[in-house]
């Protein structure tokens, strides 16, 4: 039996006992006639019994509500913490790249710092290489100037313009009664040596 059921029926019988005892005591003239409350009786079990029912069916409906929000509030804080659980990996994994990509070139920059300072260094040596190997030829070739030619006497010609080794002559643009290409300058060699050059 449930309970409502119960509540009812506990409810009748003690209705059905006070009519039925106020029904005896009708018969003795002294007592007040209660027989008129009896509806009213039955329909006040009835009304509590009815509010009763309503109470605990809103009770429940309360109760399964509560449970469904707490269920759903889990859930909530569930895909919540795990939305907070991908944000931090993705954020981990973004800093954990851009730590790669600055020690990656911080390592390029010391690498590149490295290169150009042996490079600094070569281009020192060989600056000073070059140094000493220009000092050295320039040494040698004026050494080599100031030596005579093997087999030639050594010699001093004093050529100045318009002296030759007869004495002074004219020079200029030769002149022709017939008239030929333009004149030019030609080398020539040191014993071949003509005056009218």
């Amino acid at each position: 039996m449930r309970r409502s059921s119960r509540h009812t029926t506990i409810a009748l019988v003690g209705v059905s006992s006070f009519a039925t005892g106020a029904g005896v005591n009708t018969l003795d003239g002294d007592l007040p006639n209660v027989g008129p409350l009896f509806p009213v009786v039955c329909v006040t079990a009835v009304a509590l019994t009815a509010i009763r029912r309503m109470t605990r069916t809103n009770d429940q409906r309360a109760k399964d509500l509560a449970e469904t929000m707490r269920r759903r509030e889990e859930e909530h804080r569930e895909e919540m913490a795990e939305v907070r659980r991908r944000e931090q990996d993705r954020c981990d994994r973004i800093e954990a790249v851009a730590d790669l990509r600055v020690r990656s070139v911080y390592g390029r920059l010391d690498q590149v710092t490295g290169e150009l300072r042996n490079t600094k260094s070569a281009l020192e040596e060989l600056q000073h290489d070059y140094g000493d190997l220009t000092r050295d030829y320039n040494a040698v070739v004026r050494d080599a100037l100031a030596e005579p030619l093997p087999g030639q006497e050594a010699r001093v010609q004093a050529a100045a313009v318009g002296y030759g080794q007869d004495g002074p002559h004219e020079h200029g643009p030769r002149r022709h009664r017939h008239r030929g290409p333009s004149p030019s300058l030609t080398v020539v060699e040191t014993r071949d040596r003509q005056e009218s050059v």
